[in-house]
């Protein structure tokens, strides 16, 4: 063998030993892995669930009821005849003086100057009349109205403290099963309807008894 070709061989086996002795290297490894990721905010604690739906204890009550015995009782009846007086004493000086026209009419003779005179007189006084009378009465109503929303706001009250005390957390205002729809008139009975929105509850969760015990009511 001559001396060049000893040497190729020589270095062809130099490159395999070392070829062998260094550490295998993947493609993977090749690559740097990089760095850790820097841990992410704590993330804030999930909201408190709501609470279960077994912890709600419903009742009802005839609101309705409350409110009509609060208006026609004692408390709110006597304010009542007082502002109806009060009304009806701001129109009797215009009665007065219209049937005193009125009779001093019939007694004239109508072909009398005078006297139609007085009759157009008397046809612009009840003008007036009519109008403050119109005006009395909506006074009244609205009088009237304020009373029924004082008495639902106090039958609202003594529900929540009666359902509060008996641990109640809902109370729906219906009307009790046992009261008979005896309206004919299709309004009036969708409104009979709407105020029976309970359908069914169970025996002993109807608190009317005691929110009327509890506004002294009979």
């Amino acid at each position: 063998m001559h001396t060049k070709e000893r040497l190729f061989v020589y270095s062809a086996l130099l490159a395999c030993a070392i070829l062998a002795l260094r550490p295998s290297l993947s493609p993977s490894a090749a690559v740097a892995s990089p760095p850790p990721a820097q841990s992410a905010a704590a993330e804030p604690p999930p909201p408190p669930s709501p609470p279960s739906p077994q912890s709600a204890r419903i009742a009802t009550c005839d609101i309705y009821e409350i409110v009509e015995k609060i208006v026609i009782g004692e408390r709110f009846e006597g304010p009542r005849k007082v502002e109806e007086e009060r009304l009806g004493a701001r129109l009797k000086p215009l009665e007065e003086e219209l049937t005193a026209m009125e009779e001093a009419l019939k007694a004239a003779d109508p072909a009398d100057a005078a006297a139609q005179e007085q009759a157009l007189v008397f046809q612009q006084r009840g003008k007036e009349y009519s109008l403050l009378r119109g005006k009395s009465q909506q006074d009244y109503t609205d009088y009237v109205g304020a009373q029924y929303v004082r008495a639902f706001d106090d039958a609202r009250a003594a529900a929540a403290a009666i359902a509060k005390r008996l641990g109640y957390t809902h109370v729906i205002a219906s009307r009790t099963s046992e009261k008979q729809i005896k309206a004919t008139d299709p309004e009036r009975l969708i409104e009979a309807f709407l105020g029976r929105p309970v359908t069914v509850a169970p025996d002993g969760t109807d608190i009317t008894d005691e929110v009327k015990a509890e506004l002294k009511l009979r």
